[in-house]
């Protein structure tokens, strides 16, 4: 529990103004389970598809780190196709090489017009949480090894007025306008370093 306090407290000193900086996988397990679901209060988070201006400080991409969208829950499918009316499932991955271990996230999800986000789950039920994923969205947890396994996973609807479109992971954005994606390391020193993002197409079926 140390750990997961330590690491959510370095993600909000790395987002906090008065410091000067910002802020895929076949080998998931098959019998990862969801902890903890959350349904959401009316009324329902909907996207407007409108993007933010990424104005993220230049911060070079170690190879192996990733934080992306996918349809399933092994990290296979990356494009569907939904009617106006139908649920289903987004999952966000991340993934990191050795010998990195990990203990805290932050990311942005843009999401496709008419999409609204019903119900959320986290991988970890003792995971610690803060900000909304359509605008800044952090995640603190037990320090884990190198791998990929999903973080958070969204119960999804289109609405009526859903014509098609993607979910990307992007920086987070903040009330102090500094973006990040990307991860916090817990071995040693705590290291912030930027992760890739991703992107899964959601057809109108």
């Amino acid at each position: 529990m140390f750990r997961v306090l330590v690491g959510m407290a370095v993600l909000v000193f790395l987002v906090a103004p008065v410091v000067g900086c910002g802020g895929g996988g076949d080998d998931a397990s098959d019998d990862q389970k969801v902890s903890t679901t959350t349904s959401r209060p009316q009324p329902q988070k909907k996207s407007s598809g409108a993007r933010i201006e990424d104005k993220a400080e230049p911060l070079d991409v170690i190879e192996g780190f990733e934080i992306k969208p996918y349809f399933d829950a092994y990290a296979s499918s990356t494009e569907r196709a939904v009617s106006p009316g139908d649920g289903f499932e987004l999952y966000v991955f991340l993934g990191y090489p050795d010998p990195y271990h990990v203990n805290a996230l932050e990311y942005r999800l843009e999401m496709p017009a008419g999409v609204n986000i019903v119900a959320e789950s986290k991988f970890d039920s003792h995971a610690l949480t803060i900000g909304n994923p359509m605008e800044d969205f952090s995640m603190a947890y037990q320090c884990m090894p190198p791998g990929k396994f999903f973080v958070m996973k969204y119960e999804c609807q289109a609405g009526p007025d859903f014509t098609g479109g993607e979910f990307r992971t992007t920086p987070g954005v903040n009330k102090y306008g500094k973006l990040f994606l990307g991860v916090v390391t817990c071995q040693g020193e705590a290291e912030k370093i930027p992760a890739q993002g991703g992107t899964a197409v959601l057809n109108l079926e």
